[in-house]
Formats: C-alpha cells, sequence, structure tokens
C-alpha cells in the first residue's frame, strides 16, 4: 500500500514537473529543477524503502526457517517419545 501511495505521488510530481518544463505559460526553469529535485528524492526514498523492506522480508524468511526447524524437531522428539512408551509389552502365555 506504501509503495501505491509513494508511486501516485511520484505520478503526481512528474505531472507537475512536465507542466512547469512545458513552457513559460508552465512557471520557471528554477521551478522546473525544484520539481525535479522532489521527483528525485521520491525515487531515492522509494529505493531505500524497497531495500530495507527486502532486508525485513529476508529476516522474517531466516526467522520462519528456524521456526519451522524446532517445530520439526519437537515434533521428532514426541514421535520417538510417543513410539517408545507405545510398544506393546512383550508376554509369554503358557498354555497349561
Amino acid at each position: 500500500m506504501a509503495i501505491a501511495e509513494d508511486v501516485q505521488k511520484l505520478c503526481k510530481a512528474l505531472g507537475n514537473a512536465d507542466e512547469l518544463q512545458g513552457g513559460p505559460e508552465g512557471g520557471t526553469a528554477g521551478a522546473s529543477q525544484a520539481a525535479t529535485f522532489t521527483v528525485l528524492q521520491g525515487i531515492r526514498k522509494l529505493a531505500d524503502d524497497s531495500k530495507r523492506r527486502d532486508r525485513d522480508s529476508a529476516h522474517l524468511l531466516s526467522t520462519m526457517n528456524g521456526l519451522v526447524a524446532a517445530l520439526n524437531e519437537d515434533m521428532r522428539k514426541n514421535a520417538e517419545m510417543r513410539n517408545a512408551y507405545s510398544k506393546p509389552n512383550v508376554t509369554f502365555h503358557l498354555a497349561i
């Protein structure tokens, strides 16, 4: 959702930059440079946010993999214990 908002902001800024660069009726060259600078800041922020999300996703994936490994180990130990205690006792019945 944040990416969509940033893209919309960039599109608005680009639209404004295009209007400012359109000619004398659009504004001055200083305003055009300011709009371009704002667009560049937005693109850099978007790239930084994307990198941060990638790092956070990698950390989350690593954490989830560790959790799954721990759960699998616990399930294996529980199954071993269950099997050890559920084996039928071998008894011999003598027919008299």
